[in-house]
């Protein structure tokens, strides 16, 4: 492999591009990695669920056109998230860029 100039040796990469050997070790954890990968995912599975059923959601707007602006509110609760998105959608349709929204509080600019 040619070195390339200015760039420091790494044997982490080198180890990689020259196609190592994992070793019937690494054949031997690979079940024991997919039996913690989807422990994980379970345990985090009650908690997506009641944030997502209970939480109020977040409502985002993003320009697309022209510099880009990202505005964020909370609605009050989920029975009023779908109005305020109409809202939201009634409000920039008619050129008003305010944050000011019912049933909704604004949080602010960015991502």
């Amino acid at each position: 492999m040619p070195h390339v100039g200015g760039l420091p040796p790494n044997a982490a990469a080198d180890a990689f591009d020259a196609g190592a050997y994992a070793g019937p070790l690494a054949l031997i954890l690979v079940p024991f990695g997919l039996l913690a990968s989807l422990l994980a995912w379970l345990a985090r599975l009650p908690l997506a669920v009641l944030t997502a059923l209970f939480l109020p959601p977040w409502i985002e707007a993003a320009r697309d056109n022209g510099p880009p602006i990202h505005m964020t509110w909370r609605a009050r609760n989920r029975q009023v998230g779908p109005g305020v998105i109409d809202a939201l959608v009634a409000k920039i349709e008619r050129g008003d860029y305010g944050t000011e929204l019912a049933d909704a509080r604004f949080e602010g600019f960015g991502r």
